[in-house]
């Protein structure tokens, strides 16, 4: 069994391996008339630029992870914590026994197999050739706490209004087109969709969220579903909650057995 592959499923910064076939749309219905006002544009990159800073120090959260292509399926349970801006830690069970331990911080992952008695540190940059889009840790805790990845309120942006509210960036990086599509509802304003694609190297990452609810005064999805699409290859996850707490100080700690040797 290949553990690497196992925090992919968990994180989404590993390397996904995946299968030829037509990639899925969302199911959001597409905007169909533009903003006519300049108040209403300035609002709405507001209210994301809300929801993207909210007032989080500490989560934690028991995850249950699908992950599928044509080849294969797996399910993964995982239980994590986060302290923003700092660290997150990942203990990830495969058939309910404990397999891989793994500590995310600014600019390194390292990882514990349990099963093969070994460890691994990688740079997020190493990560980033494997998973197609480069993510820095405020990326993968944004993927983590469901919030809207790599927003920038001061960046120009193109909002449209339909069934939902939508804005669109498109930033450059590493001489590279990210183009940044999000979705909010026009009710309660909670992030419904968002994706990013780079054309230059055929990639888009899509995520839909379901069953928004208030969770330690956080409007927070129950679930989420994330597309992977890297050419003409497409893989999927989801990601289930339970016991999801924001603001309570967790402990974050990575031992490394000293028997323990460098992975292969």
């Amino acid at each position: 069994m290949n553990l690497n592959w196992i925090l992919v499923c968990l994180l989404a910064f590993f390397g996904l391996n995946s299968c030829a076939k037509p990639i899925i749309s969302p199911t959001i219905a597409a905007p169909t008339e533009e903003f006519d006002t300049t108040i209403q544009r300035v609002k709405t990159s507001f209210l994301l630029d809300s929801l993207q800073h909210q007032p989080w120090k500490y989560f934690s959260s028991k995850i249950d992870v699908n992950y599928a292509n044509e080849e294969k399926s797996i399910n993964l349970k995982a239980n994590v914590k986060a302290t923003k801006d700092s660290a997150a830690f990942a203990i990830v069970s495969f058939l309910t026994i404990p397999a891989v331990l793994a500590m995310a911080s600014q600019d390194s992952v390292m990882y514990v197999d349990k099963l093969n008695r070994c460890f691994k540190k990688r740079n997020l940059e190493d990560l980033a050739s494997l998973f197609g889009i480069s993510l820095s840790l405020a990326n993968l805790e944004e993927l983590l706490l469901a919030l809207p990845i790599g927003f920038n309120v001061e960046a120009s942006s193109e909002e449209t209004y339909g069934d939902s509210l939508w804005v669109e960036q498109s930033l450059k990086e590493n001489n590279k087109t990210r183009n940044h599509r999000y979705a909010l509802s026009k009710t309660d304003h909670k992030l419904l969709f968002q994706s990013i694609q780079v054309p230059e190297d055929e990639i888009k990452l899509s995520i839909t969220y379901q069953d928004h609810s208030i969770v330690s005064g956080f409007n927070f999805p129950a679930s989420f579903s994330v597309t992977i699409a890297i050419r003409d290859q497409i893989s999927s996850l989801s990601f289930t909650y339970a016991r999801t707490v924001f603001n309570t100080p967790q402990l974050l700690e990575l031992n490394i057995p000293d028997d323990y040797e460098n992975c292969p």
